[in-house]
């Protein structure tokens, strides 16, 4: 395919909260890690094994049952590259020592994967295109809320991943950033449950390349490539259209806090309302170029569904259909009239100030 047939940007992503893309391992106090100084060190079990483990058959048999950081002397501690993988500011808080890892390239370091950002711009263009996303979710014959918006998917998509219009949008994994820009993050996920997690830090900064197809966007009506007209100018527009609706999404979520904040003066909603209305002043400045998505882990519900920008009231038999309120019937399950989902996951940043998770500043520049 010649170049000319492929639109393709550069983005530069910058960090602005916390941001954690999980691998899906939990780590364990003293045997993937341990805290010191206030500091998380990540285990490299062989080196420290390889540099204790005694010639005595004895000594070897009373170690055998011992956590690896129990096997840990000072002297480690003074060669860090040596005995451990990395080292993290900060360390676990709560009752639970374990840590959710974060996705690193092969030499550790922590980068984004393009399906990622894929699917932040999958749910702005979907968004961006239903007319009514609250009435697709509700006519859908699904009784799985992870399928509820198929049926949309496929209107405006395709019905296959062979026919669907986002084959043409191709978005690669973002350079990796450093090591340095970790740190072990705790995330309040409600009130007095907190997980602690491994976490890109604010300033960080990775560039991704995207291309868009326009081959492939070209050939509707060919081999079963049927995409309405509106689908087509959509993709084509994807990063004007992902700009749109971040800046509903902000505004959705600084009247949210404002809201909570005013009836409960909270301080989670106190350092929310600060960081939208930055977000807010950003997205006005026209010199500004750009916009925030949000992504990864702890971004909540209505960060990654079309339903993400419907008020509380009109929500309730989708909540209910889909059993959305997992909450329980205890006192502390959702009910009707109330905001949806009830709460946010906030970042605790220390000093009793609060971040959301996972909103990320891109900046796109045409490569041709």
């Amino acid at each position: 395919m010649g170049n000319e047939l492929l639109e393709a940007w550069r983005l530069n992503i910058k960090v602005l909260t916390p941001l954690h893309i999980g691998t899906g391992t939990t780590l364990t106090d003293e045997y993937d890690f341990t805290v010191r100084d206030g500091k998380t060190y990540r285990l490299n079990v062989d080196a420290i094994l390889d540099d204790v483990w005694p010639e005595d058959p004895r000594l070897q048999d009373k170690m055998l049952g011992q956590p690896p950081a129990q096997l840990l002397r000072p002297e480690h501690f003074a060669r860090p590259d040596e005995f451990f993988w990395y080292v993290l500011q900060g360390e676990p808080v709560g009752a639970r020592r374990q840590v959710n890892e974060c996705v690193k390239d092969a030499q550790g370091r922590p980068y984004i994967p393009g399906s990622t950002l894929k699917g932040a711009f999958r749910t702005a263009l979907l968004l961006g295109l239903e007319p009514n996303p609250l009435r697709g979710a509700s006519d859908s014959k699904a009784t799985d809320a992870r399928k509820a918006a198929q049926s949309m998917e496929h209107r405006w998509f395709g019905r296959s991943p062979n026919t669907d219009i986002l084959r043409a949008l191709r978005i690669a994994d973002s350079t990796p950033c450093s090591q340095a820009s970790l740190r072990l993050q705790p995330i309040q996920m409600v009130p007095n449950l907190v997980v602690n997690v491994e976490a890109i830090g604010p300033g960080a900064e990775m560039e991704v390349d995207v291309g868009l197809d326009t081959w492939l966007l070209e050939q509707r009506g060919k081999r079963g490539l049927n995409w309405q007209d509106e689908a087509l100018d959509r993709v084509r527009k994807f990063l004007q259209t992902a700009r749109g609706k971040a800046g509903e999404r902000v505004a959705f979520e600084y009247e949210y806090h404002k809201k909570r904040h005013k009836r409960f003066q909270a301080a989670e909603d106190a350092g929310c309302l600060g960081f939208y209305e930055t977000v807010i002043k950003r997205l006005l400045d026209k010199a500004t170029p750009g916009f925030p998505i949000q992504i990864g882990f702890a971004t909540g519900w209505r960060a990654k569904t079309v339903l993400g920008l419907t008020p509380d009231d009109p929500l309730a038999p989708i909540i209910r259909n889909y059993r959305l309120d997992r909450g329980g019937h205890g006192r502390g399950a959702w009910r009707e009239g109330q905001p949806f989902p009830k709460a946010r996951h906030v970042a605790l940043m220390g000093g009793g100030r609060f971040l959301p998770v996972g909103w990320v500043w891109v900046r796109p520049t045409p490569l041709r």
